[in-house]
């Protein structure tokens, strides 16, 4: 049987609207960018993705 090391990204999907009020669409962009970090988001989908595998020698990790 052959070792192997394999990295896994998990992504996760949220979904939240914000109103704001701002001059520019740039601007509420980031409004909302720093609205956001305030709230928790329910992750509604999720994947897996493998970020790479590589053979492990002689045991070692």
């Amino acid at each position: 049987m052959i070792t192997f090391k394999v990295g896994v990204i998990r992504i996760a999907y949220g979904h939240r609207e914000f109103v704001v009020e701002a001059e520019s669409a740039e601007q509420a962009e980031n409004i909302a960018d720093e609205m956001a970090g305030d709230y928790e988001f329910n992750m509604r989908s999720t994947e897996y993705n493998i970020d790479y595998i590589s053979e492990v020698e002689d045991g070692s990790l």
